[in-house]
């Protein structure tokens, strides 16, 4: 996420800066907008292991899956993990995910944005995006079909051409959709709209 500079107009960093892209990125990433219509999941009343199968719309998309997900996770892996936990409890506990100050600064971000989300999120609504697509002017959200809450991980090769289409593209308004994580299914998808 940007790191707004108290009493600026630009992003910390913005000299530097020439675009931004806005991708959920794990459990960290809620803190943000409030939905004003459905609900962030409660990471603290649920196990690990549900908060695990929320994050996917389809696991068998990504083939690191069984690896990094299907094994027992060690003692010390564990503890990383609660402790992990604690800290957010710390972080976003009040209040829940979500800062009411941050519509009102996000209309500072002058850089292209692109926010690129999963239709099928179950922890974060895709409203969300939506209002973060409201709030930050000349931005435009990429929703990706069939993907969850970590579309860096279920769909990448859709997340990459978002990006790329960011770079190559001055000025996008509105909402392009991802079909498929095929680049030449996404070329054609939105030559259509």
């Amino acid at each position: 996420m940007v790191i707004l500079k108290s009493g600026s107009t630009t992003p910390r960093f913005g000299k530097h800066l020439k675009r931004l892209t806005i991708v959920p990125a794990g459990l960290r990433s809620y803190v943000g907008i409030k939905p004003q219509k459905g609900e962030i999941a409660d990471i603290f009343i649920i196990s690990p292991a549900q908060i695990t199968e929320l994050l996917f719309h389809d696991p068998s998309q990504v083939p690191e899956y069984e690896e990094i997900y299907g094994q027992t996770p060690s003692p010390e892996q564990v503890e990383i993990a609660e402790s992990n936990r604690e800290m957010a409890v710390r972080l976003c506990w009040k209040p829940y995910m979500y800062d009411l100050r941050l519509p009102g600064l996000l209309n500072r971000v002058t850089i292209p944005t692109r926010i690129v989300w999963g239709r099928d999120d179950r922890l974060v609504p895709l409203e969300c995006a939506e209002l973060y697509q409201k709030a930050i002017p000349g931005s435009d959200l990429v929703v990706v079909e069939n993907c969850g809450h970590l579309p860096q991980v279920e769909k990448p090769h859709s997340v990459v051409f978002a990006r790329r289409k960011t770079r190559h593209s001055k000025s996008i308004t509105g909402q392009l959709v991802l079909q498929s994580y095929g680049e030449s299914k996404c070329r054609q998808r939105e030559s259509r709209d």
